[in-house]
Parts: C-alpha cells; structure tokens; sequence
C-alpha cells in the first residue's frame, strides 16, 4: 500500500532491510541507529514540489517523488554540513529549508555529506546512485 492512498498515513520509510514502513507520525528519528539507517529514506505523505525530472541520458530518477537520485549540483555553496552527520536526504531537505538562500540541496549517502546551494546551476546527473539532490 502506498502511503498517500491510507488516510492514517503522514509518511513513510523505506529500507533495504525493513522494506517500507507506513507511519501514522512524522516525528520518527532513524539516527539512533545509523548502521541500519544508512540506506533507509523517509518521506512526507504528499510531497509539495514538483521535484526533479529525468533529463538526458535517463539516469536520474525520482525518489519520494521530490528528491532525485544520481545527481549532483556543483555550484558553489552556502553551507556544507559535516561529514557523517546528516542521516538521510530528508533531514538535509530540512536543513536547507531553514536557510533562507538555500534554493537547492546535494546529499551523498556513503559519507552522510550535506550540502545546500544557492541556485540550481551546475547540476550534473548521471553521477553515482547514492549522490541525490533537491529543491527546498
């Protein structure tokens, strides 16, 4: 069952080992247990952005239907949150939510690195599967 077609729903998680996971409250912290939440990705019921779209080559793909996978922007930031210490692409979503010149979000799953951007250009896509990217 899809998260937006269950009434009680408010989000849901997804991963490898767990598989998805509907869930009746938004305030689910995955952090405490970062070796199993490495891969995992959460995600609100409806997502308000458009997102990205697939682009040439067909690599990038939507994932929660905000977030783009195997993209990257390389525009220069406004801040780099540290290594290791941002869990998932969501909590880096949100991080760039509350600063007011972050338009557009890179997160990297093997290393956990967030980092929020200015503007859209210098997007590149068709980089490796664990490289996302983001609006606000």
């Amino acid at each position: 069952m899809k998260c937006w077609a269950w009434e009680e729903c408010e989000a849901f998680t997804f991963s490898y080992g767990q598989g998805c996971v509907l869930l009746t409250d938004k305030l689910t912290d995955v952090q405490h247990d970062k070796q199993e939440s490495n891969f995992a990705t959460s995600g609100p019921k409806y997502c308000t952005s458009d997102g990205q779209r697939s682009t040439e080559g067909g690599r990038e793909e939507l994932t929660g239907g905000c977030i783009a996978r195997g993209c990257h922007y390389y525009a220069t930031p406004v801040d780099v949150i540290s290594l290791g210490s941002v869990a998932t692409p969501f909590r880096c979503q949100a991080l760039c939510q509350q600063y007011e010149a972050c338009i557009v979000f890179s997160y990297d799953y093997s290393t956990q690195l967030c980092t929020l951007h200015a503007t859209e250009e210098k997007k590149t896509t068709g980089v490796t599967p664990h490289q996302l990217c983001g609006p606000r």
